[in-house]
C-alpha cells in the first residue's frame, strides 16, 4: 500500500536504538508508523502521549506489507524509534482572510518559506508562533486539551464575536473566550497578541479586549499589543490605516493605564505594548522591571530595553575597548536604528563617534514596514552605497560595515532571495567590507571593538 486506510503515509521511522523494544520487534528505517493503539498518530507529540501507556498494539507498514505488533512494556518505557519529521500529517494552514494577513501582502520575488501560511498548535508550542484556534475540527481541539501542550500563542485581537470575524476573515461561529477557557482550565498557560487596526479594536474596544481576557488569568498569562503590519501590496484588501503617533500616544497611554490597575488586581501588568508603539508615540520605554521577566520578546515587547541593559552590563564587564580614529558603518532598519541609537547613549561621546548607525527604508516592502529582519538584499546594498556617497576614508582605504544577522534565515538568504555572498560581493566592488553581526548586545559590542581596525582594513 502507498498511503495507510487512516489517510496520510505514516510516520517514517529514520533509526531505531539498538536493543530497543523496537529492535526486539524488527522495526526497521524506513517502516511507517501507521497507528497506535487504533488511532492515527499525527505528530511526535500525539505518539509520545499515546507510548505513555504499558500495553500497545503498534501497526507498521513496510512496503505493501502491514505488520501489527502487540507491545508490553513499562509506562513511560521509550520505543527506540526516531521518526523523519516533527509533524506526520503535514502542517496545519491557515484558511482565514485577516485583513492585516502580511503573506497576503508579500511583493514578487519573496522569499518562499514568507509564503507560508500556518495556524499549527504543535508549531506554537514547540517554536512560539502565534495561532488563531479557528482553524481546528473539535477532534484537534480535543486533542490539544488531553496532550495540554504549555504555553501556547494565540492571536486574539479582540473578544468581540464580530469584531474578531471581520479582521480575522473566518465564517463559521466561534467563541474565542469559551476556547480560551477550556485551554486554561486544562492546566494549559497561553501567551495573546492584540494586533492593533486604527478605528476597528483600539480604544474602548481594546480596553474591553484586554479586561476580558485578564478574567482568565493567570491561565492566560499575558497579552501583548502590536501595530498593525501593512505593506505596499494591499491590493483587493480591506482598507487599513497603520497607528500615527496620536495613535501610537493614545495606545501607550491605555495600556499604562490598564497595567495599573492589573498590578493593584492581580499582582502582574499583564497587558504590554510593543517598542514600536513607544518609539512612534515618542515616549520613553519602560524600565526593565516594567517588563516583568521579558515575556513576549518575539512580538517587539522589550527587545530593546533588554539590548540596553545586556550592552551595559557587557560594557560593565569588560570594559570599553580600545578606539580607533575610524568608524564603523551600521546598517539596519529604522526601527532597529532607534533601538541602537538608544543602547548607544551609553557610551561616552568619543566612543559614540566611532559608530555611524545608518536607517535604510525598505523599498521591498514599503516604507510602512520598519522593522529591520525585513530589510531585503537590495536594500541592504542601497545603504552600501550610501555608505559609499558620504564616505570620509582615503581612496585606497575600505570602509567597514555590519549587518546584523536577523536580516537572514540560516541558509544565509534575505527576503528578496538574494544570498549573503551577493551581497558581500556586490559591497566589496564598491570598497566596503561587509560583514554579518549577531543581534543584540553582544552584536553591538563587536562592533565597537572593531571601530580599532577600521583603519587597517585592506
Amino acid at each position: 500500500m502507498k498511503t495507510n486506510f487512516l489517510g496520510h503515509p505514516g510516520a517514517t521511522v529514520t533509526a531505531v536504538a539498538p536493543g530497543s523494544i523496537a529492535d526486539e520487534l524488527g522495526l526497521q528505517p524506513g517502516d511507517r508508523l501507521v497507528s497506535i493503539n487504533g488511532r492515527e498518530v499525527r505528530d511526535l507529540l500525539e505518539y509520545s502521549y499515546l507510548t505513555q501507556t504499558g500495553r500497545l498494539e503498534l501497526t507498521v507498514a513496510r512496503g505493501d506489507e502491514v505488520i501489527v505488533c502487540d507491545v508490553e512494556k513499562d509506562e513511560d518505557e521509550d520505543l527506540g524509534i526516531t521518526f523523519a519529521e516533527t509533524l506526520f500529517d503535514g502542517m496545519m494552514k491557515c484558511r482565514n482572510n485577516c485583513a492585516f494577513c502580511f503573506v497576503r501582502q508579500n511583493p514578487p520575488g519573496v522569499r518562499q518559506s514568507l509564503c507560508v501560511r500556518d495556524d499549527d498548535p504543535r508549531l506554537s508550542f514547540l517554536h512560539g508562533n502565534y495561532i488563531s484556534l479557528t482553524n481546528l475540527s473539535e477532534d484537534h481541539f480535543n486533542m490539544l486539551l488531553k496532550l495540554r501542550l504549555s504555553p501556547l500563542y494565540v492571536s486574539v485581537h479582540s473578544t468581540d464575536k464580530s469584531i474578531r470575524k471581520r479582521l480575522m476573515g473566518y465564517r463559521r461561529d466561534i467563541d474565542i473566550m469559551a476556547q480560551l477557557s477550556a485551554l486554561t482550565s486544562a492546566g494549559i498557560t497561553v501567551h495573546c497578541q492584540v494586533v492593533l487596526c486604527p478605528g476597528i479594536n483600539d480604544r474602548f474596544e481594546l480596553i474591553r479586549t484586554v479586561d476580558d481576557l485578564s478574567k482568565l488569568y493567570p491561565g492566560v498569562s499575558t497579552v501583548a499589543v502590536v501595530p498593525v503590519g501593512l505593506t505596499r501590496y494591499r491590493q483587493r484588501l480591506p482598507s487599513l490605516k497603520r497607528p500615527d503617533r496620536r495613535v501610537a500616544q493614545e495606545t501607550v497611554e491605555i495600556v499604562g493605564r490598564l497595567q495599573q490597575r492589573f498590578l493593584d488586581s492581580l499582582g502582574t501588568r499583564f497587558v504590554f505594548a510593543s517598542d514600536e508603539f513607544y518609539f512612534l508615540a515618542g515616549i520613553p520605554l519602560p524600565e526593565e522591571e516594567e517588563y516583568e521577566g521579558y515575556q513576549q520578546l518575539d512580538n517587539g515587547v522589550g527587545l530593546t530595553r533588554k539590548m540596553c541593559e545586556e550592552f551595559r552590563e557587557i560594557l560593565k564587564n569588560r570594559g570599553l575597548p580600545p578606539i580607533g580614529g575610524g568608524v564603523v558603518n551600521v546598517v539596519t532598519g529604522v526601527l532597529g536604528s532607534q533601538a541602537l541609537n538608544l543602547a548607544l547613549s551609553a557610551l561616552p561621546s568619543e566612543a559614540q563617534r566611532c559608530i555611524r548607525i545608518l536607517p535604510v527604508e525598505n523599498s521591498f516592502f514599503g516604507d510602512l514596514v520598519t522593522v529591520t529582519g525585513l530589510l531585503s538584499g537590495r536594500d541592504i546594498l542601497r545603504g552600501v552605497r550610501e555608505i559609499v556617497r558620504k564616505g570620509d576614508c582615503g581612496r585606497n582605504e575600505r570602509q567597514l560595515a555590519v549587518i546584523p544577522d536577523v536580516v537572514l534565515n540560516s541558509e544565509g538568504m534575505f527576503v528578496d532571495d538574494l544570498t549573503i555572498k551577493d551581497v558581500i560581493d556586490a559591497a566589496a566592488a564598491l570598497n566596503v567590507d561587509l560583514r554579518v553581526v549577531p543581534s543584540g548586545a553582544e552584536g553591538l559590542y563587536l562592533v565597537l571593538s572593531a571601530a580599532s581596525e577600521v583603519k587597517n582594513v585592506k
